[in-house]
Formats: structure tokens, C-alpha cells, sequence
């Protein structure tokens, strides 16, 4: 009886790393991962770079679960070629989007909850630390309130250099428009990245 209950837990153990294998994306193969810039945006999908016919159009609908995800191939002038795919099913879409429709979601890399942004997508170009929390007095009930402020990890992406992507950070009193590196993004669209 106990080797029959070593087999089934073994068996299991298959079954889930098999499970997991065959129904989890890789998104490392993709140079960067990117979603719908805005809340009820259409975004077009064109056959060519040159926006010759739209394919598809293709919008989020939170309520129902449904986002979008653009699996980046390659990029010409402000055009993007992308793999489009949604969490509900698994069916892809290839075609041509504009960069500046679509956004990344950030993550911080340390406890201090920083963003390190480049001038160029170069981590030998000039660095700019953007600090995502900071202190701010707000009126609250009448009355100036110390309250926590912080950076939209949500940047809308105007660039894109390998697995670099120019964004626009608002942060304590200054926008900044930098390059965020790969270790700053988050890859998954729903933006549940650790």
C-alpha cells in the first residue's frame, strides 16, 4: 500500500511540472512584454509597418478579465511587430501596433523602492535614480496631511531598444523621460510581478 501511494504522489509531481511546462508562456524569448496604454483604448493591429489595413482592433475589458499582451518581435521607426495574445484564450495575433499605444509596468529591484533610469539604453549612460515613495502634505477634512505619495508604475512606453524601453515617469515634482532596463520591468501585463 505505501509504494501505491509513492507512485500516485510521484505520478502527481509529473503530471504538475508536465501541466506547468505546457501551459505557462516563456516570456524571456520576448525581447519586452507590453499591454494597452489606457483604460477603454482600441488599439489597431496593422498587416504592415506602414498601416496599409487594419487587421484587428483590440481593447481590454477588465470587468470580464480580459487584457491584452503584445509579444514584442521587432521594431521599425514608431511601429512595433507583436505577437497579440489575451488572458482568456491563447489565440495569437500577429501584426504591426504604434509604440506609443501600449505601456509597461514597472518594478522596483530593491527595499528602498527605487527605479534607476538611463539617458540612453546603455548602463554606461548617465543614471537617474527616481525614488517611487516619498513624503507629501495633502487637505484632508480641512487640514494639511503628511500622507505616502508615489510614483504610477504604469509608464507609457514611447521607445523601445532590445530589451530596453523609453518611458515617461512622473515622480516628487518632475517627469522624467528615461530608459528603463529589464531588471525595472515587470514582463507579466496584470503587473503581479515580485
Amino acid at each position: 500500500m505505501e509504494k501505491f501511494k509513492m507512485i500516485k504522489i510521484y505520478f502527481l509531481i509529473i503530471c504538475c511540472i508536465v501541466s506547468i511546462t505546457a501551459f505557462c508562456e516563456d516570456y524571456s524569448k520576448y525581447n519586452v512584454v507590453l499591454c494597452v496604454y489606457k483604460e477603454n483604448h482600441t488599439v489597431s493591429i496593422y498587416n504592415t509597418p506602414n498601416k496599409d489595413s487594419i487587421i484587428t482592433r483590440v481593447k481590454d475589458n477588465v470587468n470580464a478579465g480580459k487584457l491584452f499582451g503584445f509579444n514584442v518581435l521587432e521594431k521599425q521607426d514608431s511601429m512595433i511587430k507583436v505577437e497579440v495574445w489575451n488572458t482568456i484564450n491563447k489565440k495569437l495575433i500577429k501584426g504591426w501596433i504604434k509604440i506609443t499605444e501600449t505601456a509597461i509596468n514597472g518594478r522596483t529591484r530593491t527595499e528602498k523602492s527605487i527605479y534607476e533610469l538611463y539617458d540612453k539604453p546603455d548602463y554606461n549612460s548617465k543614471k537617474t535614480i527616481v525614488n517611487s515613495y516619498w513624503d507629501c502634505y495633502k487637505m484632508l477634512n480641512g487640514k494639511y496631511k503628511k500622507v505616502s505619495c508615489n510614483v504610477d508604475d504604469f509608464f507609457n512606453v514611447l521607445d523601445i531598444s532590445g530589451k530596453w524601453v523609453k518611458v515617461k515617469v512622473t515622480g516628487k515634482d518632475k517627469i522624467y523621460i528615461k530608459w528603463l532596463p529589464r531588471e525595472y520591468q515587470c514582463q507579466d501585463i496584470t503587473g503581479e510581478c515580485t
